[in-house]
Order: structure tokens, then C-alpha cells, then sequence
């Protein structure tokens, strides 16, 4: 690197001398490149190991002295979203993000990791229209459909949150957290026995899971059905006797 800063001060003072020389600004203008290349490499890579190690504020150091160089990237953008996320500046998650969307507007990531930023600010009605914006890109893609169903059971919307949190399960019918958040919204709509369909499917996949036999204890106990909401709220507290919920529904 320091024999080509010395060409570079060598061709300066060349075009000092002769302004108009073609042969001089040539070749300072591949030197210079030449360096500039070299120092994006090696802030990029700076930047990846300080995000890897977890140390996000020089990670953005380094990354911000990427994009200096090369305003255009769109991987640096995309690492500057995630890593100001990371510090929970979402705000500048954000306009990092939408900067990688005018430079490639067709990753399908990129609007999933806009949603969550949008989300955490609490801005649900964007966040929503991202992650429907990742399933347009990307059908298939489970967290988009399972993120648009938390959302909308956060906004109490149960029927949309049932719409999605089942759309999820397609993708990945293995999902518990997707029967369990199900199941209380099928609770939420008053549709009892489908939350109780809910929360055996989701037993069956996990027999352990405690918050399961609470719900499904509920659902149970909202049809009338005293002995079956006992017998499953017996099953949660067998499996942790300090678990509150289930002694506070029994």
C-alpha cells in the first residue's frame, strides 16, 4: 500500500508539472482505484468480523466507512441495517434498509428485516405491508406469514392473525408456537372447539408443552366441560407445579 501511495504523490506532481499529460491521469486514476478497491475490501471485511463478534458499534464504523467509498453497495447497506437492528437504532435500521431497496428492490429479505424494524417502532400497519411484500416475492417464505399473524393478534385482529397463523402452519405443519398463538385466537374468537382441535394437535407434536394443556384447559372450561379443562390443567401443573397460569385456571 505505501508504494502506492508514493506512485500516487508521483503522478500528482507529474500533473502539477503538465496538467494535460493523458499517460499521468490514467494511470493515478488506476492507482487510485486500485487503492480505493483495496480499502473497501479490507473495511468490509473489519466490519464482518466486528458484526460477528458482536461488537455492532464498530462494525458500523467500519461498514459506514465502506459506504463511503462505494455509496452504491448493496451488501453494505443490507449489513448496516441489520447491525444498527442489532443496537436497536431501528429508526436508521430502517433508512439503511430502504437505501439496499433502491439499490435492489427484488430481495425478498430485505422487506422481511424492514417489517420487523417497522414493527419494533411500533409502526404495525407498515410492518405488515412488508411482510406481504416479502410473500409477493417469496411465497413460501414461513416467517412473513407467521410475523403478519403476530402482528394482527397483537392489533386484536383475531380473524386476520387465524387467517395467517394457518397459512404459516401450510408451509410448516410442525410449527407449535404457530398452534399455540392459534389456538388462543380460535379462544379469542369465542370458537372454542377449534382452539380445542388446536391445542391437542399441538400436544401431539409437543406432549411437554405446558402453556398447551393451559389452553386447551380454557377452551374447555369455556364450553362448560369443568372436568376436561381439570384434567389438562392437572396434566400443565404435573409437568411444572410452579406454573402459575394453570393454577390460577384450575
Amino acid at each position: 500500500m505505501e508504494e502506492y501511495n508514493k506512485a500516487i504523490e508521483f503522478f500528482k506532481k507529474a500533473l502539477i508539472i503538465d496538467p494535460d499529460h493523458v499517460d499521468s491521469k490514467e494511470k493515478l486514476k488506476l492507482i487510485i482505484e486500485i487503492v480505493q478497491n483495496s480499502s473497501i475490501k479490507t473495511y468490509y471485511m473489519d466490519g464482518l468480523h466486528n458484526y460477528k463478534a458482536k461488537k455492532y458499534h464498530k462494525a458500523v464504523y467500519y461498514f459506514i466507512k465502506v459506504m463511503n467509498l462505494e455509496p452504491y453497495s448493496f451488501k453494505i447497506h443490507w449489513y448496516l441495517g441489520r447491525t444498527y437492528y442489532k443496537l436497536k437504532e431501528y429508526n436508521k435500521s430502517i433508512d439503511a434498509y430502504l437505501t439496499a431497496i433502491s439499490v435492489n428492490p427484488n430481495d425478498y429479505r430485505i422487506y422481511f428485516n424492514l417489517g420487523s424494524a417497522y414493527e419494533k417502532i411500533g409502526n404495525f400497519i407498515e410492518a405488515i405491508r412488508k411482510y406481504k411484500k416479502t410473500i409477493s416475492i417469496n411465497p413460501v417464505y414461513f416467517k412473513a406469514y407467521y410475523n403478519i399473524a403476530c402482528v394482527y393478534d397483537e392489533l386484536s385482529q383475531y380473524g386476520n392473525a387465524v387467517e395467517f397463523f394457518k397459512k404459516s402452519l401450510d408451509i410448516d405443519p410442525k410449527h407449535c408456537d404457530s398452534y399455540y398463538r392459534l389456538g388462543w385466537a380460535y379462544n379469542e374468537l369465542g370458537h372454542y372447539t377449534k382452539a380445542i382441535e388446536t391445542f391437542k394437535r399441538l400436544i401431539y407434536l409437543n406432549p411437554k408443552h405446558i402453556k398447551g394443556y393451559n389452553g386447551l384447559g380454557w377452551a374447555y372450561g369455556e364450553i362448560g366441560d369443568c372436568n376436561m379443562a381439570t384434567n389438562f390443567l392437572k396434566q400443565a401443573i404435573f409437568i411444572d407445579p410452579k406454573y402459575d397460569s394453570a393454577h390460577f385456571n384450575s
